[in-house]
């Protein structure tokens, strides 16, 4: 056990080399991949009709059979992908139907995408939000995030939504929802279980440069909440969609703006860093940085052998991936170095969970949203620093932007008329 800790702890940087971004050729966007066991990848997309699989061969170009559809769903908007420790795969769907309340449907899927099973676990809930779902799905852990507005805690005649992980057991039954923090952005989050805890890797907006990382252990007790930095006050970070936990460290890929630049909603540049086993950052660089109007949201990770495939969605509706090449040579097993567990996995990720759609850019869930400064308080649009949650903050990370439960309400309507 030493010999692993140390192992881990002298690994140092791991990121060898950033390849030149290419197209990846499936319509629609929530671009995920999942490696196969014939060295192909399966890449799954999401549109306004359902989830498309394409097959991809090892070198990411079109191969056979054709793109199909995988799940044919009209009401899906958002998304959150996870793979078990099983190797099945788990994803949990957002969507509304007649009434205009959101439902959450789980399906799991076979490690070739072949559906196994299909549950509804939140049904026109008019007291759930559930947007850009982080997923999880571990040895200890597994869910997802949202915002859950049971409890009693009355605001303006309504209960406030607070940040909260729906919970299941090991059949996928569910077992609870439980509270994370106050003043949590769960939106555009992602999960990722490690040594028996819960890391919910957030953002804090407006912009200041941090990601937030609240740890959470089997009870869903906050045993830490750490202000990560990634960048200067002048830069707003965000969308940390994906987090893989790999030989003990954890790499993130998520979406930076330096403000003043004239990005347009949730679109920015591609980042990707790698962090110890306390959250203290060894290594970021830049995956896909080309400035204002080329930006990428949606982002997602895949491992196979030492290569860590990012991807993300395009303002053009396009998909695109870049390959990152890792040193694994100090890996010991002992570490966690190959966890496939939730918006964690090493083979995929997914989720949490952006939208399926463009803001002043291309979303297929939301209306245009033309802010070009998202530190700013917008309640309208669906940014991923719009946090449901109110009330202060007693950590040390800077309280997200506190917003009322009509506010909220408003925001889950606009996506939901938005797919009418």
């Amino acid at each position: 056990m030493l010999f692993a800790v140390i192992s881990a702890a002298l690994a140092g940087p791991r990121i060898v080399s950033v390849g030149e971004p290419f197209l990846l050729d499936g319509s629609g966007n929530w671009p995920r991949l999942f490696p196969q066991e014939d060295g192909t990848w399966s890449l799954v997309t999401a549109n306004q009709s359902g989830l498309i699989l394409t097959t991809l061969t090892a070198e990411f170009t079109r191969g056979l059979p054709p793109s199909r559809a995988l799940i044919e769903d009209d009401t899906m908007i958002d998304h959150g992908w996870a793979i078990c420790p099983d190797g099945t795969i788990f994803h949990i769907g957002m969507g509304t139907r007649e009434s205009e309340q959101h439902t959450a449907v789980l399906r799991r899927f076979s490690a070739d995408l072949t559906l196994l099973s299909e549950t509804t676990l939140i049904d026109d809930d008019v007291r759930t939000i559930i947007v850009d779902q982080p997923a999880v799905c571990g040895e200890t852990f597994r869910g997802f995030g949202y915002y859950d507005a049971h409890r009693d805690n009355p605001i303006d005649g309504y209960p406030a939504p607070e940040a909260s992980i729906f919970a299941l057991d090991g059949t996928d039954t569910p077992i609870g929802s439980y509270r994370i923090a106050e003043t949590v952005n769960i939106t555009g989050a992602s999960l990722m279980e490690r040594d028996g805890q819960l890391n919910v890797v957030t953002s804090n907006m407006p912009g200041d440069g941090s990601l937030r990382v609240i740890t959470l252990d089997s009870s869903f007790a906050a045993v830490a909440d750490r202000q990560v930095e990634v960048q200067d006050e002048l830069t707003n970070v965000f969308w940390p969609q994906t987090t893989l936990n790999i030989g003990g460290d954890a790499f993130v890929v998520y979406i930076k703006q330096r403000r003043g630049e004239g990005w347009s909603g949730q679109f920015g540049d591609v980042y990707l860093a790698q962090f110890d086993a306390d959250w203290n950052l060894v290594e970021q660089v830049p995956v896909y940085a080309l400035g204002a109007s080329y930006g990428g949201f949606q982002p997602g990770l895949a491992l196979r052998d030492d290569q860590l495939v990012v991807t993300f969605s395009k303002a053009d509706q396009t998909n695109e991936g870049v390959v990152v090449t890792l040193d694994l040579s100090a890996v010991d097993p002992d570490t966690g170095g190959d966890d496939t567990g939730g918006d964690t996995d090493t083979a995929t990720d997914t989720a949490v969970d952006t939208d399926t759609a463009v803001d002043t850019d291309v979303d297929t869930d939301t209306p245009a949203d033309t802010d070009t400064d998202p530190a700013a308080d917008d309640t309208a649009g669906d940014s991923p620093g719009d946090s449901p949650d109110g009330g202060g903050c007693g950590c040390t990370s800077s309280p997200a932007p506190a917003i009322g439960w009509a506010a909220v309400l408003a925001l889950a309507l606009l996506r939901r008329r938005a797919r009418a």
